[in-house]
């Protein structure tokens, strides 16, 4: 930080160089009257000749109690003696003092600052004084404060999600698939000779086996999703909506179901992710279909500012609008599982991965009975 200059006009001879060491100082009061730092000027006596309209309005006190008065008379002989006194004589020694501390002013309490003690020279170099600056800096402390605590509660959330991944990884899924293997091998063994009650119950017992341990992949992938850090990459949506196509063909062709596509742009983010986004929502045109009814399903998208606008609008079932928003949370259903298969995972991700890659997602309005209309963002990359 450069040094103050403050001309002293006792070693000019001239009027002209007076009046210029004269128009400087006022220049410089002109200045620092209205900063929001706190500013004042002691000289080598200690005596306060400058104190700017901030420094007053924090230490409520008026011009006329502190201009012309010792530091040692505004803030006491031992907090002077202590604290002020020694950063002034190194400031008066030609080396800048710098630090943080807190100060408790009057009506506004402990604040945070950085208090400076800068030389200040007059026109031969000569230090002749010392101006301190004081920066209140209590709003940054509390938002870095707030930001490693922020921080704290991350690095807790990242510990108990895998604690939870290690869970369901293993504390959950062996005793899941322990149960499923087990009525498994209780049918093949001995079904034939069970009643046929206990063969039911059985079969009860295995098939609610079977979803717990798919809800507990589906959670698990859910989790490690959420965690996922986001390698981008230009993605070729036309070839990756080719490869979701060929990998539905079967229930594409089982349906008959005829699907219409825009060729699909190039964008920013990860591919795998963009992938199971497509999956998810077209397998739900698939699934969500009445039995008579022949799937139609049309892929649109459309330039929206600086992002992309994707539809995929189908002849299906459609959503109520009360739960336009509710599919979209973990594990929602709207329809009972001998109606439907699955377990409500799909759309729970494809909201989470149309959030990682800074879009939105929603279905627009279409009455019940008529289809969907899910409808998704994605930045427009820049390649």
């Amino acid at each position: 930080m450069p040094d103050t200059i403050i001309s002293n006009n006792s070693n000019r001879d001239t009027d002209s160089q007076a009046l210029r060491n004269q128009q400087h100082i006022e220049h410089l009061i002109a200045v620092t009257s209205n900063s929001l730092d706190l500013q004042s000027y002691i000289d080598r006596h200690y005596t306060y000749h400058y104190v700017n309209q901030t420094w007053l309005e924090y230490w409520q006190l008026q011009r006329w109690q502190v201009e012309g008065s010792t530091a040692a008379e505004v803030w006491g002989e031992k907090v002077f003696n202590d604290i002020v006194k020694p950063r002034i004589d190194v400031a008066l020694g030609g080396d800048l003092v710098e630090y943080q501390s807190t100060l408790n002013f009057p009506q506004r309490g402990l604040r945070h600052v950085d208090l400076a003690y800068i030389p200040a020279r007059d026109a031969d170099g000569q230090v002749i004084g010392v101006v301190v600056r004081v920066h209140d800096i209590d709003n940054l402390k509390k938002m870095g404060e707030a930001l490693q605590l922020m921080v704290k509660q991350l690095e807790e959330k990242n510990q108990s999600q895998e604690r939870l991944i290690h869970t369901l990884s293993h504390d959950l899924r062996e005793p899941v698939n322990t149960l499923v293997n087990f009525s498994s091998l209780l049918m093949e063994d001995f079904g034939a000779s069970l009643p046929d009650d206990a063969r039911r119950y059985v079969g009860f017992i295995r098939s609610g086996g079977e979803r717990l341990r798919i809800l507990l992949s589906d959670l698990l992938a859910l989790v490690r999703l959420d965690q996922q850090a986001m390698e981008k990459s230009p993605c070729d949506l036309d070839e990756i909506l080719g490869g979701v196509l060929m990998d539905l063909d079967s229930a594409i062709s089982l349906k008959h179901a005829r699907i219409i596509r825009d060729a699909m742009p190039t964008v920013t983010g990860q591919a795998s992710l963009l992938r199971l986004l497509l999956q998810n929502l077209l397998s739900n045109s698939l699934k969500f279909v009445d039995k008579q009814v022949v799937p139609e399903i049309s892929l649109t998208v459309a330039t929206a500012g600086d992002e992309w606008l994707f539809r995929i609008i189908d002849n299906g079932i459609g959503i109520a609008e009360a739960y336009r928003e509710k599919v979209f949370d973990l594990f929602a259903r709207l329809h009972s599982r001998n109606d439907y298969e699955g377990t409500g995972f799909g759309l729970a991700a494809c909201r989470r991965i149309v959030e990682l890659h800074n879009g939105r997602i929603w279905i627009e309005s279409v009455s019940t009975g008529t289809g969907s209309c899910f409808c998704f963002t994605l930045p427009q990359a820049s390649v």
